[in-house]
Formats: structure tokens, sequence, C-alpha cells
């Protein structure tokens, strides 16, 4: 969660609606919820995701 409070700083810099933050863990289970509802509320594009399915889950948020 501290992680998502920093980057929120330096993505605060950037324009919301051409930036894209990835955070990529080895494994999704270890995002807290906490940092899940966190990502949801932000004003920014943010994707929470792992090794094995960072292609899928860029992917996919390009075509929302």
């Amino acid at each position: 969660l501290k992680i998502l409070y920093d980057l929120e700083g330096v993505l605060s810099k950037y324009h919301k609606d051409t930036t894209i933050e990835i955070l990529i863990v080895p494994f999704r289970n270890e995002f807290t919820s906490k940092t899940i509802r966190r990502a949801r509320i932000l004003k920014y594009n943010i994707i929470l995701t792992d090794v094995r399915d960072l292609y899928f889950d860029l992917v996919q948020f390009v075509k929302e």
C-alpha cells in the first residue's frame, strides 16, 4: 500500500489520461485487499498484475 502512495506522488506530475502505471509482483496474491481498493479509487491508470498475466492485463486495459 505504501508504494501506491509513493507512486501517486510521482504520477501527479503527469497527465492522468496519458500515463499508465504498472505495478508488477511475482504473484498476484501478493497484493493486499487495501492495495487493490486504493488502486481502484485513484484517478490514475494503474494496473496491478503479476509476471504471468502482465501481457494479458495490459491488452485488456488498452481494449477498455
